[in-house]
């Protein structure tokens, strides 16, 4: 979860933190961290050098509003991140709200008996825990985002 600008040695901030909630939210929505490797040198290479991929493309039912929110707070330099949690926050609020919209707009369709039996199950990831599992949906985020 350690920023960038940690593991250089460089001065750390608010920012930091920020990077360590977007480290957790894409690791949370996705089941996944977003920098792997086989060894700590690797994993630190990756923090370093490499972007991970947008969580809406690895998740096609998370938006890319809030895609974009996470991506922003896992930039590489400080400057391109929320200068506060509470900058994020509002963000992510932002977002969730566009994610309201647009499951109105897709549930704005009356399902009918064959519909309904078509209508995939729920959508959410699934997040392994010690002994279960728990499924994070737009309703988590939104607990989070308040």
């Amino acid at each position: 979860y350690m920023a960038p600008e940690q593991l250089t040695g460089q001065t750390v901030d608010g920012r930091t933190d920020v990077h360590a909630v977007g480290v957790l939210l894409y690791e949370l929505l996705t089941g996944h961290a977003p920098y792997s490797g086989t060894c700590f040198g690797e994993i630190v290479a990756a923090v370093l050098r490499d972007d991970p991929p947008h969580i809406h493309v690895l998740r096609p039912d998370v938006s890319r509003a809030v895609s974009v929110v996470v991506s922003r707070a896992l930039a590489k330099q400080p400057a391109g991140r929320y200068r506060t949690a509470a900058e994020m926050r509002d963000a992510l609020r932002v977002a969730l709200v566009q994610v309201d919209e647009e499951d109105l707009e897709r549930r704005s369709h009356v399902p009918g008996p064959l519909d309904a039996e078509q209508a995939p199950a729920n959508t959410g990831v699934r997040v392994k825990q010690k002994h279960d599992t728990h499924v994070l949906d737009a309703d988590d985020l939104r607990d989070i985002a308040l």
